[in-house]
């Protein structure tokens, strides 16, 4: 059981560049204490979110072999299951061991843990698709998709799933039906549909009970009982039996059926995890002329997002500090108005934030978790230096409360990622324990700039911005109890005790 432990806390000293693993002096600590000696650590990277380790410890009798693995959840559910407090966003799962894919999971409607198979929003995204669309899934996790046929069935094939369709009327009305069984076959048997009973909103009826026990259909497999072909007459691929009483996938009507323009061909190319560019080519009476679009325009920030896209949810965006980079973010939608770019995120001490400059400068950790923006993307965001800093914060009393700073901005990496900072506001109890970073420089354990004698960030294990040492120490060690002042906490806000939670984010003052 030690050795495990060993192994999980020594996934976070990966540096992805070059990739070695570095132990933290805890586990040094540990192994100098024990009859194990560490000789050598491989590593290989498997999707976005987990790492596979293979560790060779030797010991005085012999040699041992050692695998862990960072937690590949199946679903969303499982997902619920080891991290009850999981939000509404995107995550990465392993519907079978060799495949993973983004999708986006609803932890709160009904208990949460749903697995968002299909998402409609907005009509942005084309689902007028072809087989091979269907069976590998389309779209984006953050916005409108089809998680894939084979994902589907490989999350149904124990047959113990039940599906939720949630639904709402351009008139606001809201409806969802329940099944209480959900089971899709396999590609050879073209992924057969096999529903349970139904149970539904009141006035809300079983419009799918035709589709029960019916094949898959799309714009070139045709799968229905009908004379016709149903997806193409109804452009509704899905489940068909004599066509549907149910259409989720139709195609959003274009006006271009209506114009003397007619689509010729469209070229795709992908930019980052949740970014399309559209080449499409449309031939007009008199010629040709060629159109770029972009799926979701390469918003600066989150605030840039809820503007253009004012009913986004919370949950990871993509977004582009600067034109030539991208970094994916948590978006806050909903606190004082939503879009807040959550620059910094502590929540269940998982992520070890005690690093060096490089990975402040560049940024570390997982949006849909715990992370650190960066540095050189946190000063792309401010430098026009109009944003308003805000710090949610929680005791593992479950007491909470937030600081706010009037303007927040640092300076670019020549001059020490300086911090400047506008007048403070904050919940009654809480002071203002950030005004000694004012017009300070950033420290790591391996970069000095603070104003004390010591090295307050080897000290204490406080990376950030540093005076003569801190009264805030927000990326500290994750410990539910106060020893050395290492840990996570804020000091001017009534005994000083350890935080459960920590969230820095940023966002453009309002103009008039």
């Amino acid at each position: 059981m030690w050795t495990l432990v060993v192994i999980t806390m020594a996934l976070w000293g990966v540096d992805a560049k070059g990739i070695k693993l570095h132990l933290s002096d805890e586990i040094k600590s540990m192994l100098e204490k024990s009859n194990w000696d560490h000789q050598d650590t491989a590593l290989s990277i498997h999707g976005p979110m987990t790492l596979d380790v293979q560790s060779s410890f030797k010991l005085k009798k012999g040699q041992v072999f050692l695998k862990s693995r960072v937690s590949r959840h199946k679903d969303c559910a499982h997902i619920k299951k080891h991290r009850p407090l999981s939000r509404d966003e995107v995550y990465t799962i392993y519907p079978t061991p060799g495949t993973n894919k983004t999708v986006f999971c609803d932890m709160t409607t009904d208990g949460g843990g749903w697995t968002v198979i299909q998402r409609r929003i907005d009509g942005k995204t084309d689902f007028y698709r072809n087989w091979t669309d269907y069976k590998n899934g389309f779209g984006l996790a953050d916005h409108e998709y089809w998680l894939g046929n084979d994902a589907i069935h490989a999350l149904t094939k124990d047959k113990n799933q039940i599906l939720r369709i949630d639904m709402m009327k351009f008139s606001r009305g809201k409806g969802h039906a329940i099944y209480s069984s959900f089971f899709v076959d396999n590609e050879a048997n073209k992924y057969k549909m096999t529903l349970g009973s139904f149970n539904g909103t009141k006035g809300l009826g079983d419009s799918l009970k035709h589709s029960n026990n019916s094949y898959f259909s799309t714009a070139d497999r045709d799968n229905d009982n009908s004379g016709s072909h149903c997806v193409q007459k109804y452009k509704s691929p899905g489940w068909m039996y004599n066509c549907f009483q149910a259409n989720l996938n139709d195609e959003m009507k274009s006006m271009l059926e209506k114009s003397n323009w007619d689509h010729q061909d469209t070229a795709l190319s992908i930019h980052g995890p949740m970014t399309l560019d559209v080449q499409s080519s449309f031939k007009l009476k008199k010629g040709q002329v060629f159109l770029k679009s972009r799926v979701h325009s390469r918003h600066k920030d989150c605030a840039d997002i809820k503007k253009h896209r004012p009913l986004s949810r919370d949950g990871v965006y993509t977004i582009y500090p600067t034109p030539g980079t991208n970094k994916t973010v948590f978006c806050d939608m909903t606190t004082d108005g939503g879009g807040w770019t959550v620059i910094q995120r502590r929540i269940d001490g998982e992520t070890d934030f005690y690093r060096n400059w490089k990975y402040y400068k560049n940024g570390f950790g997982h949006a849909d978790h715990e992370y650190w923006l960066g540095n050189d993307a946190i000063h792309a965001l401010t430098k026009d230096k109009n944003q308003i800093l805000r710090i949610d914060m929680m005791k593992f009393s479950r007491e909470k409360g937030h600081a706010t700073y009037s303007s927040f901005f640092v300076d670019n990496e020549a001059n020490k990622y300086k911090l400047k900072l506008g007048s403070f506001n904050g919940t009654k109890g809480l002071g203002d324990s950030f005004r000694e970073f004012n017009n300070m420089y950033f420290s790591t354990k391996d970069r000095d700039n603070d104003n004390s004698g010591s090295h307050c960030v080897q000290q204490y294990k406080a990376p950030g911005w540093m005076n003569s040492c801190f009264v805030a120490n927000l990326n500290g060690v994750y410990k539910t109890s106060l020893k050395d002042y290492s840990e996570l906490h804020w000091q001017r806000w009534g005994k000083v005790v350890p935080l459960k939670s920590a969230k820095m984010m940023i966002r453009p003052k309002q103009t008039n």
